[in-house]
């Protein structure tokens, strides 16, 4: 008998064997902490910064607020734009807000794209964005560079944990959105691109 047949004599008698179903699955302990998440949005290649206290009013009024309109002229400026949920979060600054049915193809020449996201996980330093927070999705992929504005207190340690904390209601909505780090790819052997689907910076700041 040949190793060809044995092998395939074996895969036809595991085929057959039952298994019960291993259950649902628990992650294990983990670290919520803002500090994990830094260290994992550093890995992704991003940048994280903060906490910093967030306050009503305008931008220069609070620490996120001048946080984020520092990035914005460290970056050189350009065309800023940030969406509803992230714009309520920041005051006025020096960036317009997107409208909720603004053409998607007016999004092109963004340079600094700012968006507030659900959850973020510490694991992996992805960031959740559900279309409540971003109903322009192109603006997560158009932009040159990307400001995600993440509450301190909503951080998962695990990305199955941040699934279940998302909930039925954001993950059903238009779209959702997984962000961790710059857009990246290698499709030619030895050679990465970055910035080649997405933006080419991101920085994940956090506010409490």
């Amino acid at each position: 008998m040949s190793a060809r047949t044995r092998i395939l004599a074996a895969v036809r008698a595991g085929a057959l064997r039952e298994r019960a179903h291993p259950g649902r699955f628990r992650p294990g302990p983990g670290d919520a902490s803002w500090d994990a998440l830094a260290a994992a949005v550093a890995g992704s290649g991003a940048e994280a910064r903060g906490p910093f206290e967030r306050r009503e009013g305008s931008a220069e009024a609070h620490e996120l607020g001048s946080e984020v309109a520092f990035l914005v002229t460290r970056w050189g400026g350009g065309r800023s734009v940030a969406a509803p949920d992230a714009a309520r979060l920041l005051g006025p600054g020096p960036w317009e807000t997107v409208s909720v049915d603004a053409d998607p193809a007016s999004l092109a020449d963004v340079a600094i794209g700012i968006v507030s996201g659900a959850v973020a996980v510490a694991e992996n330093g992805a960031v959740g964005i559900p279309a409540a927070f971003a109903p322009q999705r192109a603006l997560l992929f158009l932009c040159e560079r990307l400001i995600l504005l993440v509450d301190a207190g909503n951080i998962a340690s695990q990305m199955h944990i941040a699934t279940e904390a998302v909930g039925d209601s954001l993950a059903a909505d238009a779209h959702f959105s997984w962000i961790a780090g710059p857009s990246k790819t290698a499709d030619i052997p030895g050679t990465v691109v970055v910035g080649a689907h997405g933006p080419r910076e991101v920085a994940v700041v956090g506010f409490r």
